[in-house]
């Protein structure tokens, strides 16, 4: 059994907490995912959660899932990119995976998102299981111009179950930020992403 853990674990500490910031200030006082405008129809409408320890998300789900955005033809997402967008190493090996096994190691501010493919084991740490919702910072950069400006950008997916068993991800992209005093603030149109659940 091979363990590898992401690179450069305070940069994914440091995003988690943006992450979860500028969540906090799109989302209000609630995480968890429900089906809006861009939810496609023809997916499961009723979502179950994640449970408060994510334990409802443990299980293996195939790595190629279908996503919501018309531009892509209803396809091209891969569980292991959402993961690992900033680990070569994970990807060159989970890229190829027809499946991943999820389990999540609760911590008391923070959680570990073990992903296994075959003999190959992965952790993905600085993620937050909150609000019956699993919280998984994708891609998160911050910036400053001394006197003048203070800006954040980030990718931020937050997992859920759907009642068939399938893993529903809203995929978020947001920049905020302040100039002169002045607090700026756009969001993206959210993404969602299926993949369905193998072997239960």
């Amino acid at each position: 059994m091979r363990i590898r853990r992401r690179p450069a674990p305070l940069g994914q500490v440091v995003a988690g907490i943006i992450a979860l910031l500028m969540a906090t200030a799109t989302e209000g006082c609630t995480y968890a995912p429900t089906p809006d405008e861009h939810y496609p129809s023809g997916w499961p409408q009723a979502f179950l959660g994640a449970a408060p320890d994510c334990q409802r998300l443990f299980g293996s789900y195939a790595n190629e899932g279908k996503t919501s955005r018309k531009d892509r033809s209803g396809h091209g997402i891969r569980l292991s990119d959402l993961l690992f967008s900033d680990d070569k190493k994970a990807l060159a090996i989970l890229g190829d995976a027809k499946a991943l096994e999820l389990h999540v190691e609760k911590g008391y501010f923070f959680s570990t998102l073990h992903v296994a493919a075959g003999e190959h084991r992965f952790e993905a740490s600085g993620c937050a299981c909150y609000d019956d919702t699993l919280i998984v910072p994708v891609a998160h950069t911050a910036g400053t111009v001394p006197g003048l400006a203070l800006s954040g950008t980030g990718t931020t997916a937050f997992f859920t179950k759907a009642s068939d068993g399938s893993l529903i991800v809203k995929i978020k992209s947001e920049t905020s930020g302040i100039v002169v005093v002045v607090p700026i603030y756009y969001s993206h149109t959210p993404v969602w992403a299926r993949f369905v659940p193998i072997g239960s």
